[in-house]
């Protein structure tokens, strides 16, 4: 048995010491694994799914939709004060009776707001992007954006970001009446989410484009991450710019020149370095998981990921500053069901293992759908089939004794420097 990573402190150094038999080591790293944390599904639900989480020292946010007999979908967000603790529900919202209600990405501003973001739409994306905040930690909410063409109402938002001065980006589609088709939308706000102003709008190459994903780097640069349709195929797109708009595309990828490709979440550990999550098809019309990496401010790509067994796709990626761990979570199919899927990289994507390969129930589907790996360590959210119904299910990284455990106050590492050990 060896440790693969060990890190032994002198008063001006970290050294790190690879394969180290165990009996040369008083101690070794504690050892980790993936516990689920919350499935939510109460007796008059007919079925749940998260979507989207976010975790800091403040606590864990998680939101989703629950969709019951009797009612549409409704926007839910759950959320706990710490590790170890009990999630509980903070918002159930519906925006109306005949639409699903639904949100897809949560963020906090550095003074501690909490946006969620998302629609309230039928199958056909008629209805409205919606915004969601709250001030108080989550205790009450109200909703400061609600977003659509006046003429045909069909909108989205998908992805929210904010700067450490209190910018508020959201991302998504909007259709543009009458015949512009869904445009590449990005709205801005200046006051913590309270007022927003569209700062960007990009029309497709043809029919339909939007945003996925979106971050903001710590010197201010956007990056978001979408797709753009060409008449025969979506291309993967992300486009560079700046908080107050305006922005270049600095990838379009195609996994394969005959077919479609399309990313789903964003994330950039410091200035110029920046992954891109997703997947791609091949020209068997077969999905690749996928992950893009550029490390010069978007200047040249490299996939750094590129995962096939028989059918995967990831869906969300976030890093560990701690640990200097990427991870991107996700699904991959083997061959009976789909199995919630996440993955880390402890060197900037140059190698890849997956960490956990999860189904709730054997014979039917488990999809991870967001992650959240903060200060706290990684939390990844999705859904599950247990033959009958959905689950809402959350998931979270636990080593050794740390669960439940608060006090985590270690030293961000910049990506590529020295830093704590890794768990």
């Amino acid at each position: 048995m060896t440790l693969e990573v060990r890190c032994l402190k002198t008063a001006v150094a970290v050294l790190f010491v690879s394969s180290f038999p165990t009996s040369a080591l008083a101690e070794g790293p504690p050892a980790c694994s993936w516990k689920t944390v919350d499935d939510y599904l109460s007796p008059t639900h007919n079925g749940a799914s998260a979507s989207a989480v976010l975790s800091t020292r403040a606590g864990t946010w998680v939101a989703g939709v629950v969709a019951s007999d009797d009612s549409s979908p409704h926007w839910v967000v759950r959320g706990r004060a710490r590790r170890g603790a009990t999630f509980t529900t903070v918002d159930d919202y519906l925006y109306s009776a005949t639409l699903r209600t639904h949100p897809d990405a949560i963020a906090q501003s550095p003074r501690g707001d909490l946006l969620v973001v998302g629609g309230a739409n039928n199958p056909s994306n008629l209805g409205s992007w919606l915004v969601r905040r709250s001030t108080n930690g989550g205790a009450s909410w109200a909703t400061t954006d609600e977003f659509a063409d006046p003429t045909v109402p069909a909108s989205t938002a998908r992805a929210v970001a904010t700067s450490p001065w209190g910018e508020v980006l959201v991302g998504g589609f909007h259709n543009v009446s009458p015949a512009g088709g869904y445009h590449w939308v990005l709205r801005g706000s200046a006051d913590r989410g309270l007022t927003f102003t569209t700062r960007e709008d990009h029309p497709p190459t043809r029919d339909s484009s939007g945003i996925e994903g979106l971050a903001i780097d710590s010197g201010g640069t956007t990056w978001a991450a979408g797709y753009d349709y060409d008449g025969a195929r979506w291309h993967w797109t992300v486009r560079r710019g700046t908080v107050s708009g305006g922005s270049v595309v600095v990838d379009d990828y195609l996994l394969d020149p005959s077919n479609s490709s399309m990313p789903r979440a964003v994330v950039s550990p410091a200035p110029g370095l920046v992954f891109v999550a997703g997947y791609g098809m091949d020209a068997a019309n077969r999905a690749h998981w996928v992950v893009r990496k550029s490390a010069n401010d978007g200047a040249t790509w490299s996939t750094v990921d590129d995962l096939f067994a028989g059918s995967c796709a990831a869906r969300g990626i976030g890093y560990d500053p701690h640990r200097r761990a990427l991870y991107v979570v996700g699904r991959c199919f083997d061959g009976t069901q789909y199995r919630w899927t996440t993955r880390q990289s402890h060197d900037q994507g140059h190698s890849w293992s997956t960490e956990d390969s999860f189904v709730l129930a054997s014979g039917f589907s488990s999809y991870a759908n967001g992650i959240s790996a903060g200060d706290r360590g990684p939390v990844v959210v999705g859904v599950a089939s247990d033959g009958e119904r959905s689950h809402w299910l959350v998931r979270e990284r636990v080593c050794g004794g740390d669960e439940g455990d608060d006090d985590d106050d270690r030293p961000e590492a910049p990506p590529g420097a020295p830093g704590p050990c890794h768990r």
